[in-house]
C-alpha cells in the first residue's frame, strides 16, 4: 500500500461528509435534516481519527524508510572496507597483472608531497585533495624504468571510480615523469565500466567475492 492511497481514501469520506451536510441543508424535513447531520457528525469524528492514524503511519513508514537507508549505507561502507583491505593487502598481483614488479604501495605523505608542490600548477584544489586520498598508488618496475599504478577500489565499481583512476595515473605522469596505469579494483562492474575495461581505457583487477567472506 502507497502513502497515496490513504490520503486518497480520506479525501473521499470528507467529500462524503461534505455532501452530506449540503444535503442536512438543502433537502426538506426536520426529521430527515436531524438524521443527516447526525452523520455528518458522527463521519467528521471518523475522519479525524483517520487522518490522525493516516498521519501516524506516514510518519512510521518514513522511520522505516530512514532506517533501512541508513543500514543500507553502513552495508555499503563495509562491502568497500573489506574489498580495500581484500586489494591492499594483494597489492603485488595487480603488479603481477600488469606485467610489471611489484616495489612498494606509495605512502599518502608523499602524495601530499607531490599535491602540495604542485599547488600553484593549474590543478583544481579539490582535485589534489582527492589524489592524495587515492586508495592504492603502487611503485613498480617494468623491467627497463620506474612505472606507477593508481589503484581505485569499490565492490562495485562505477563511472566515478574509473575516472578518478585514470585521472589519478595522468596526475603522477605529470609529477614524476614516469608511465603510469590506471586500475579499478573490484567485484563487479556497472555498465560503464564495462565499457571502459572493453576499450582499454582503465583495467580491471577483479576481487573474488569469497574473500571477502568472514571467517
Amino acid at each position: 500500500m502507497t502513502t497515496q492511497e490513504p490520503e486518497h481514501g480520506m479525501n473521499e469520506m470528507r467529500d462524503l461528509a461534505s455532501d452530506a451536510e449540503y444535503a442536512a441543508n438543502e433537502i426538506g424535513g426536520e426529521q430527515t435534516g436531524s438524521a443527516i447531520r447526525e452523520f455528518v457528525r458522527d463521519q467528521s469524528s471518523f475522519n479525524k481519527v483517520m487522518v490522525d492514524t493516516f498521519d501516524e503511519i506516514k510518519q512510521q513508514m518514513q522511520s522505516m524508510s530512514r532506517r533501512m537507508q541508513s543500514m543500507t549505507d553502513a552495508i555499503g561502507i563495509l562491502k568497500g572496507g573489506h574489498a580495500r583491505n581484500e586489494v591492499v593487502r594483494n597489492a603485488e598481483l595487480i603488479a603481477f597483472d600488469l606485467g610489471i614488479k611489484y616495489v612498494r604501495d606509495v605512502a599518502k605523505i608523499e602524495l601530499a608531497k607531490w599535491a602540495q608542490t604542485h599547488s600553484n600548477s593549474g590543478i583544481e584544489a579539490s582535485d589534489l585533495r582527492s589524489f592524495r586520498e587515492a586508495d592504492l598508488v603502487i611503485e613498480a618496475h617494468d623491467g627497463s624504468d620506474k612505472v606507477y599504478v593508481a589503484v581505485e577500489i569499490s565492490f562495485t565499481a562505477d563511472k566515478r571510480d574509473t575516472d578518478r583512476a585514470i585521472r589519478n595515473a595522468g596526475f603522477l605522469h605529470r609529477f614524476t615523469g614516469y608511465e603510469a596505469h590506471s586500475v579499478v579494483a573490484s567485484v563487479q562492474n556497472d555498465r560503464d565500466v564495462a565499457q571502459q575495461v572493453e576499450q582499454g581505457l582503465v583495467h580491471w583487477y577483479e576481487i573474488d567475492q569469497s574473500t571477502l567472506r568472514a571467517d
